[in-house]
């Protein structure tokens, strides 16, 4: 049995009854030589006076209750920004531009050398902090067409299926623009650069095919080359990076980036869409690559990533078909048939098809 604790409230009240009581008997109502009218008046009095009395304590909580709100709306901003200015210096601290150069210092070979093009896969590059936030600004609110909802753009084509992007910096939370602006930052662009051996790169500022992608279970993306110039400057698209946002995936949910060979006859690799995950690799008329099996997530989760692509102004021709880089390219993604491959492969599900070693770290 559970003794119930007076409110606040009811204490007050009950504090004024007793008062009221006091009154009553100092005025003597109850004596017998008190008429009724007496009585009555009284306790007319006595209630107007408790009236007034509750009145004043009532809106002596109320103020007192505004304050206390007041001070905690307060502090807790106090209490975000601090928040936030502490997540930011995280995340410059871990991938400050002396860790960046011991990186690229390190890695280039590395990245240079991976098949089946170039390309290099690195996990928690970046604090868990600002990622455990972009993903609460971002959840996985899928509708019932696979699209997200406020998406700028949802697929729903058998090469592109149940995909959903966000590219606009007013559709994104402020975590995701902190991570965004630093992407497009000098310090990142020349890790870029020292890594990839690619000189003068320039992040895309208006997101064009990049931001934020998002694909639903049972969703899939075709093997496929990206567009090779950007449409509004005609710079040519040489870098492509990624980090992963996908908590809780294990093997068997699928979403594995796979890298082809230029022939397409050989997947060299899967590389699991786990969270934190930093994917680079250069982009060229022939860098074939995807997620064409399906998602095996459960309904209601989506396979979630970051996007950004880097340009530079021309290119060289061994990355353009048949060598020759002079025309205006492509605009459009070039999509490729897996059908007859596969038929001979039978890639298995969580299996990897390789000629080469895989290429990523954990730091």
């Amino acid at each position: 049995m559970h003794t119930k604790i007076p409110s606040r409230t009811t204490f007050f009240i009950s504090a004024a009854a007793a008062v009221i009581i006091i009154e009553v008997l100092i005025l003597g109502i109850f004596s017998p030589s008190s008429s009724s009218e007496q009585a009555s008046a009284a306790i007319e009095l006595v209630d107007a006076r408790w009236l007034v009395r509750y009145q004043d304590r009532a809106a002596e909580i109320a103020k007192l209750q505004k304050e206390i709100r007041e001070l905690k709306e307060k502090y807790a901003k106090c209490n975000n920004v601090n928040d936030e200015e502490a997540i930011v210096k995280e995340l410059f601290d871990a991938v400050n531009p002396a860790k960046l150069l011991q990186l690229s210092t390190k890695f280039n070979g590395t990245y240079a050398s991976a098949q089946p093009f170039p390309h290099i896969a690195i996990d928690d590059l970046f604090p868990s902090s600002i990622i455990e936030k972009i993903i609460g600004e971002h959840p996985e609110s899928i509708l019932k067409d696979g699209c997200i909802p406020g998406t700028e753009r949802c697929y729903d084509s058998p090469e592109e299926n149940k995909k959903s992007s966000i590219n606009t910096d007013e559709r994104m939370g402020t975590y995701t623009r902190i991570l965004f602006s630093f992407l497009k930052s000098s310090t990142f662009t020349k890790f870029l650069e020292d890594l990839s051996g690619i000189s003068n790169l320039l992040p895309d500022p208006h997101f064009h095919g990049s931001g934020l992608h998002f694909t639903a279970s049972g969703g899939s993306l075709d093997i496929h080359a990206d567009f090779n110039r950007h449409p509004d400057n005609n710079l040519d698209r040489r870098v492509n990076v990624f980090i992963y946002l996908n908590d809780d995936w294990p093997e068997e949910y699928g979403g594995h980036l796979e890298l082809w060979s230029k022939d397409m006859q050989s997947c060299y690799q899967r590389i699991q869409p786990k969270l934190g995950r930093f994917v680079v690799f250069s982009s060229t008329d022939f860098s074939y690559h995807g997620h064409p099996e399906p998602i095996q997530a459960p309904d209601g989760r989506a396979r979630r990533s970051i996007a950004l692509y880097y340009y530079t102004n021309g290119r060289p021709s061994d990355e353009c078909l048949d060598n020759d880089c002079s025309g205006q390219g492509h605009s459009d993604t070039f999509f490729k048939s897996l059908w007859d491959v596969k038929s001979v492969l039978m890639i298995p599900a969580g299996k990897t098809i390789q000629s080469g070693s895989p290429v990523w770290l954990a730091i």
